[in-house]
């Protein structure tokens, strides 16, 4: 019993690692390099991977996540942007141990993308793509 409980606190601790390189789209680069490299204040950078991390608290966040935001220059939300997609790309590849929390994830990376964005990238290109096969038809 006492082992398997510590596989598990091993698990999670590697699916927060896995969030966080997905996030910063590197294996190597740490959270504050990510955030120092593009000019991201630290504590928006440390706030969205927490919010994907333990969805549940973003609704507690989701505030000071929107005004970090409104801050970012069009270069700096870019790349908030496509930190979200590479989150949701790889939640919807992932087929770890704990499905529920990687589904939660990829939730709260949309959720996030909506509030901060107004829309889904890739769900709106995924829409453009169904009319236009059904005006093809």
């Amino acid at each position: 019993m006492e082992m398997s409980i510590i596989i598990y606190i091993h698990y999670l601790i590697n699916l927060e690692d896995n969030m966080k390189k997905l996030l910063v789209g590197s294996r190597n680069m740490s959270l504050e390099m990510w955030a120092n490299s593009h000019r991201l204040p630290s504590g928006f950078a440390k706030s969205l991977l927490h919010s994907i991390n333990e969805p549940s608290d973003f609704p507690f966040i989701m505030e000071d996540l929107i005004k970090g935001f409104s801050s970012l220059r069009k270069k700096q939300r870019e790349e908030v942007r496509k930190a979200l997609i590479r989150v949701q790309v790889g939640c919807s590849m992932n087929t770890p141990h704990d499905p529920v929390k990687v589904k939660k994830q990829l939730f709260i990376s949309q959720v996030i993308e909506k509030v901060l964005f107004g829309f889904n990238l890739l769900s709106s290109e995924e829409e453009s793509l169904i009319e236009e096969k059904t005006k093809k038809r």
